[in-house]
């Protein structure tokens, strides 16, 4: 309550046809499944806790650790959970990785999921007929729903992912689609869908668009920004590279309130998440536990009433 609540994920999301990748060191990069996006900042919490803890402060800092496990179903399931604990702290860092660059994250789009299922006749490769066939009917409105990504509003609607099905010897009768739209803010997100159904036409086809998961987007606040110049100044002192950043990525910084100041991408920094190469940089996982570490212990220290222990 009204101090400072740290998030992190223990789920390694992985695509059933993707090799496992084994742990290995480089000079500059530690590589490794999910290293990057869950492990290094599981690490990096760790060892930060334990600092303020041979400090004699942990036990008397007003700080949570929240730890969910369904990043790879978009946080459907502890969302709940994650608004409610946020709504209850003054500050929130999602320990999410850090861009190139050294950067943190203060914006995030916003992420809608949906599946387009569209289903016609059955028919013989070359036949004539008044009713289109299911995959180019499917394929021209998935042009159209390209035409409404715009780089001036921030928003995109793309397909991800087409699957088929067909009798034997007879073209496509059943079509399904995963959409992805990111969006700045939920207004937007409304008005594309509105225009994205009004964009369907019947045409002899049965269609149905279903929304899957919906991820709010982390607009920029104030309280973020303050939370960002604390974190600049304690990197100016141990001279840490930092800078901010905006994602078209989602994440469950999302989730918290307005009136909460947040910042994400405060794990260390990584690349070629979800991928066979994905990496952690070794100098940043020192930096940012160092950061985090010394960004907490100064958070207690400014705390009215906080206990001094000069053996510190």
């Amino acid at each position: 309550d009204k101090g400072t609540l740290l998030i992190a994920h223990l789920d390694v999301p992985v695509g059933l046809a993707r090799m496992a990748t084994q742990f290995r060191r480089e000079s500059e990069w530690l590589f490794g499944e999910g290293i990057g996006s869950s492990r290094a900042p599981l690490v990096m919490l760790e060892y930060a806790l334990r600092a303020l803890r041979s400090l004699r402060r942990l036990k008397s800092a007003k700080l949570g650790v929240l730890l969910y496990t369904d990043e790879g179903r978009d946080a459907r399931y502890s969302a709940g959970t994650i608004a409610a604990a946020a709504a209850r702290a003054s500050r929130v860092l999602v320990l999410r990785p850090g861009n190139l660059g050294d950067s943190m994250i203060a914006r995030r789009r916003g992420q809608r999921r949906y599946r387009l299922r569209a289903e016609g006749q059955p028919r013989r490769p070359g036949s004539a007929g008044k009713k289109p066939e299911v995959l180019r009917w499917t394929w021209n409105h998935l042009e159209a729903f390209s035409r409404l990504s715009s780089q001036m509003d921030r928003t995109s609607v793309s397909a991800v992912d087409i699957d088929v099905e067909a009798l034997p010897m007879l073209l496509p009768h059943r079509v399904s689609v995963r959409l992805l739209v990111t969006y700045p803010d939920q207004a937007l997100a409304e008005e594309l869908e509105r225009r994205m159904r009004s964009i369907l036409t019947k045409d002899g086809i049965r269609w149905e668009m279903e929304l899957i998961s919906d991820r709010p987007p982390l607009k920029e606040r104030r309280g973020g920004q303050r939370l960002l110049r604390s974190l600049l100044q304690v990197a100016d002192r141990w001279e840490i590279p930092l800078k901010r950043e905006s994602s078209v990525w989602p994440s469950v910084a999302g989730l918290v309130p307005a009136r909460t100041a947040c910042l994400c991408g405060v794990g260390p920094v990584a690349r070629d998440l979800g991928t066979a190469q994905e990496a952690v940089q070794r100098i940043s996982l020192v930096q940012r536990t160092l950061l985090l570490a010394q960004f907490l212990l100064g958070q207690e220290e400014s705390r009215p009433g906080a206990r001094r222990d000069a053996r510190g």
